[in-house]
This record gives C-alpha cells, sequence and structure tokens, in this order.
C-alpha cells in the first residue's frame, strides 16, 4: 500500500499547507499588485538619478484640480501594503521625510495625506511648511525622493506600497549623503485627483 512507502507519512504531513501558501502568494500578488513590472517601471537609470513611472497616469480621467478623499478601499490598501513594508524592511527601519516642494494647496495635501498615512506605522511625518530645495531638479518628475544608491531597492519597495494612492512620473535622485534607510519625498507638481482619492501626475 502507498501509505507503507517511505517518505509517504512526511509528504501527506505537510499536504494541507499547500493551499494556504496558494493563499500567501495570492495575498501578496494583490497587495504589491505584480512582482513590479506593472506596479513600477524604471524609464530610465543612470549613476545620478533613476526616473520610473508608478501606474499610469493616461489610464485615469475625469481629474479633479482640488483634493478629494482617499477613499476607503485604496486606504485599506495602502496601510496592508505598509505593514507588509514595515515589517519586510524591519532591520534597516526606514524612516521617510515628506514635503511640499512647492506652496500649492494641492502639493500641501498631498504631502499631509503621505506623511499621515506612513506615520500610523512610524515609517515618518511631514514639514509643516513647504520647503525650496536648490539641489534638486523638478523639471521631469511630479514626485522628488532622495536616496542613497544603496537604497534604491528599498524606495522601490516603497512606492508599490503607496501605487494605490499615486500615480504617475518619479524620479529618485541618488545622494550618498543621506543616512541609510532614510529617504527625502517631495512632492514637486501640483497634482491632480480621482474620485477615489488617486493622486495624478501627467506624464510628460
Amino acid at each position: 500500500m502507498r501509505e507503507n512507502r517511505p517518505g509517504y507519512r512526511s509528504m501527506s504531513r505537510f499536504a494541507w499547507m499547500a493551499p494556504a501558501i496558494i493563499l500567501l502568494v495570492l495575498g501578496l500578488i494583490y497587495l504589491f499588485g505584480s512582482t513590479g513590472s506593472d506596479a513600477i517601471q524604471t524609464e530610465e537609470l543612470t549613476a545620478e538619478h533613476e526616473r520610473l513611472r508608478v501606474g499610469d497616469a493616461r489610464e485615469h480621467s475625469d481629474l479633479r484640480r482640488t483634493a478629494t478623499a482617499l477613499s476607503a478601499d485604496k486606504r485599506q490598501r495602502v496601510l496592508q501594503n505598509l505593514s507588509s513594508f514595515r515589517a519586510q524592511h524591519k532591520m534597516i527601519g526606514p524612516t521617510v521625510t515628506v514635503a511640499a516642494l512647492q506652496s500649492s494647496a494641492e502639493s500641501r495635501a498631498l504631502a499631509e495625506r503621505v506623511g499621515r498615512i506612513l506615520a500610523q506605522y512610524n515609517l515618518g511625518d511631514t514639514l509643516a511648511d513647504s520647503v525650496t530645495r536648490e539641489d534638486i531638479n523638478r523639471d521631469d518628475a511630479g514626485v522628488i525622493i532622495l536616496a542613497r544608491y544603496a537604497d534604491r531597492s528599498l524606495v522601490h519597495s516603497l512606492l508599490r506600497a503607496l501605487s494605490p494612492m499615486l500615480s504617475g512620473m518619479i524620479r529618485i535622485q541618488f545622494d550618498d549623503a543621506q543616512r541609510p534607510g532614510a529617504l527625502f519625498l517631495g512632492i514637486a507638481t501640483s497634482p491632480r485627483f480621482t474620485a477615489e482619492g488617486v493622486a495624478v501626475f501627467y506624464p510628460d
């Protein structure tokens, strides 16, 4: 009988785990989108910066010029993503400083929104006032992130976590003066907003 075959009992003992593993994989796909090609796409990578696209801003229509509230569904997805992000990078202990790089109401509203949602997991906060950084080029992206080159994968992971609430062009400006795990996220231009509160930065 096959029950007497060597290894049969040890294999059957773990058979119950298969459905749980499948559910875990499906859950990760749901939270983070695909393995990365759909959520974020690198458009240019140099030693100084990386330009990438989060989602596709052109998919959104009926955009508002003033900030709309983030829907409960989008908010819950971001919170779940950030919970996984924090657990995944627990040893690094990432921190994100968020600021508006211009004084528009929409930029400040988005900076405050991102800062508040990060703060729920002790991942960051928002600077109270808009800031001027002469070392940041704001011409080619709606969001600018300062980070060490070694933290590039950390930034990608963060952007996947935030992707339910952001869409458009983002630039990572590599700055080895940043301490390991410390990121600066600046809202460089005024976004528009969908009815669900997704902030959209139009492509070039």
